[in-house]
């Protein structure tokens, strides 16, 4: 095989920059090359899953002839000589069992050897690398490491297989074994944007790149250099390295596409018309099929529709007790209440929402709601629940007890007071705590009760409650009958520190999982970007800046905005990531469990230049599971109706 390989490299140091000869495509011997790429399928997987791999190299996925690289849970990159297929299957080996995807879409890019894949199912547990920005001067000069499920020439010469290894086969006088390996070198000065060429460990057999290693990811440090394209010139193991800045047209390949889901809740009828109709609109899994469903409130009560996987079914009435002639029209002390929670823990969303008479429910069947009834009359106008926004505007569905079921609670002006659902109808309302008071300041305005959130803090199964208070955030975790006394966890987001100074910092303030430990942290947006705090259990630590995205030098503190920014893991690896609606559309940045990174644009059909910045479309904007599948796309209400991306 080597005097193969040394024949092909002759040839092709005849014409470099133009035969494109890659460690994917056939040499001079094809029989040999298909022999070999046969053994490399059965080969070890060595470097990428070795403990103290960095973390990009785990990333690396096979494609039976060549190496790729997820950047995307749906993409791989990968080297476009290798001649990628649809149909053809692309395995991520794992040390939590093998995963199996097939190509369903192929994109070259037009000057360079490089090529993107999307895939049928997104890979659920392999990490991806992140686009960072980067340019040749970047790269230039500098070492990198690439990565590739080539062979490997072990170094012992051999005349038959068993005077290799185990695990290891003889070919052209050399044992060879299939492996993922990784080869290191550095990427000389280049005046111009040309593909690299660098020699690794000359003379070294165990570091040379052979078939198998085309496509394969090539890191300076953690920024994606380029991908293997081809051979070099003789056995010292040289590595064409190919587009160093792909990230712009990675992007716009990746970019989701927008279709229209659903023309029913279109201007035309009417849902423009008042935040009391486009407010209410959500996405609960009305069925408990796993898909996310669409309901809102129109003027004839709570309009419906189940998810296909590829859109919405035909909207119709599934409730009139919620509608204008019933009053619910009248004020946000009542429609602003709306939620679906699922209230009788049989896995379909319910609707609920305040009433003059109290907390009103009707419960699914997965085709309508069914009768109405009073859940709670405590909730009711003559308690004062109607008296401000610091009141029914704390009203929320949470399960304080981790029993499956969703409960209620609202702060009233004593403090935060609860009652447990029984599936039936909530319990008798008590105060589960009183530091939320109007006697303590709670009531002062929207910059303290508006940041009442529930959510698990410490990974137990139950909400707890967080808020911001003026000394920072305050929580308090639940034992399944109260909430423990208010302490508080973090002093980073205080009035002192401005975050008092308008909606567009407390208003931003949302909790989710950054760093897949099951526990909820913090994030906010301050004046110089999204700050951010991890729940111990105990506390929020480590307040800092992860991202300079909506900054307000970028207009981020703008509500079109900033009302936007939600937390979302799109990525499938446990962590919340971040996105907001910009000026150009959505963007997202990813989360590694310590900063936001990878930014990109997720679709530019929601810019401000298509009408996006009216508060009818972006207060609509939503990231959810429409087919049931895990991954999470995007949905808002248009003008037309309901857009999502694919």
């Amino acid at each position: 095989m080597l005097k193969n390989l040394r024949r092909t490299v002759h040839y092709f140091a005849i014409g470099l920059q133009t035969l494109a000869v890659g460690c994917g495509t056939a040499p001079a011997d094809d029989t040999s090359l298909g022999q070999l790429q046969s053994e490399i399928r059965n080969g070890t997987i060595v470097s990428p899953w070795s403990s103290g791999a960095p973390d990009e190299s785990r990333s690396i996925v096979w494609l039976g002839n060549c190496t790729a690289t997820v950047i995307d849970p749906e993409w791989v990159l990968s080297a476009a000589h290798c001649a990628l297929s649809t149909g053809q299957t692309v395995a991520s080996f794992r040390p939590s069992g093998n995963q199996y995807r097939t190509i369903d879409r192929v994109v070259a890019h037009p000057t360079t050897d490089a090529v993107l894949a999307h895939l049928s199912r997104p890979f659920k547990d392999t990490p991806r690398v992140h686009l960072h920005p980067g340019a040749t001067s970047d790269i230039t000069g500098s070492s990198v490491t690439c990565y590739g499920y080539g062979a490997k020439a072990v170094g012992a010469t051999c005349s038959l297989d068993t005077d290799c290894n185990t695990g290891e086969w003889c070919q052209g006088g050399w044992c060879l074994k299939g492996s993922a390996e990784l080869r290191s070198g550095v990427l000389p000065t280049r005046a111009n944007s040309d593909p690299f060429l660098f020699d690794t460990q000359r003379n070294a057999l165990d570091q040379m790149t052979l078939p198998g290693d085309s496509g394969g990811p090539c890191f300076r440090g953690a920024t994606l250099a380029g991908v293997n394209s081809a051979w070099y010139l003789d056995l010292s193991g040289g590595i064409h390295v190919s587009v160093p800045s792909i990230r712009d047209w990675a992007h716009l390949v990746m970019q989701r596409q927008s279709y229209l889901a659903d023309a029913s809740f279109s201007d035309a009828n009417g849902w423009n018309a008042h935040e009391h109709y486009y407010g209410t609109i959500g996405y609960p899994d009305l069925n408990g099929d796993g898909r996310a469903d669409i309901c809102g409130r129109g003027g004839y009560g709570i309009n419906c529709g189940l998810s296909t996987g590829s859109g919405f079914s035909a909207t119709r009435l599934w409730h009139s007790e919620f509608s204008d002639a019933n009053g619910w029209n009248v004020g946000p002390q009542y429609y602003g209440t709306i939620a679906y929670p699922d209230v009788n823990g049989d896995g379909k969303a319910d609707v609920c929402g305040r009433a003059s008479s109290g907390i009103v429910c009707a419960l699914s069947n997965g085709t309508s709601f069914g009768p109405h009834s009073v859940w709670s009359p405590d909730f009711k106008d003559l308690n004062g629940w109607n008296y401000g926004p610091q009141y029914y505007g704390t009203i929320t569905f949470p399960d304080i007890n981790g029993d499956g079921r969703a409960d209620v609670c609202g702060r009233g002006s004593a403090g935060v007071e609860c009652a447990l659902s029984t599936g039936t109808t909530f319990g008798r309302l008590s105060i589960w705590e009183g530091s939320f008071s109007d006697a303590n300041g709670w009531n002062n305005g929207p910059e303290y009760y508006s940041t009442i959130r529930f959510i698990d803090i410490n990974a137990d199964g139950r909400a707890d409650i967080c808020g911001r208070g003026s000394a920072g955030l305050l929580c308090a975790t639940s034992d399944g009958s109260r909430f423990a006394s208010l302490a508080l966890w973090d002093a980073s987001f205080s009035d002192a520190n401005g975050w008092n100074n308008g909606p567009e910092y407390y208003g931003t303030l949302a909790y989710a999982d950054l760093d897949a430990d099951g526990r909820a942290d913090v994030c906010g947006r301050g004046a110089s970007g999204m700050i951010c705090s991890r729940s111990s259990g105990l506390s929020f630590t480590g307040a800092r800046l992860w991202t300079g995205a909506f900054d307000d030098a970028s207009s981020g503190n703008r509500p079109e905005y900033y009302r936007t920014i939600t937390l979302t893991d799109l990525d499938y690896d446990g962590k919340a990531d971040f996105c907001g609606r910009g000026t150009f559309g959505v963007y997202c940045e990813f989360s590694t469990g310590s900063r936001f990174t990878g930014a990109r644009y997720l679709n530019t059909e929601f810019s401000d230049r298509n009408g996006w910045a009216g508060a009818p479309y972006y207060r609509t904007l939503r990231f959810l599971d429409p087919d049931g599948g895990g991954r999470k796309l995007m949905c808002a209400r248009g003008s037309g109706g309901i857009i999502c991306l694919r």
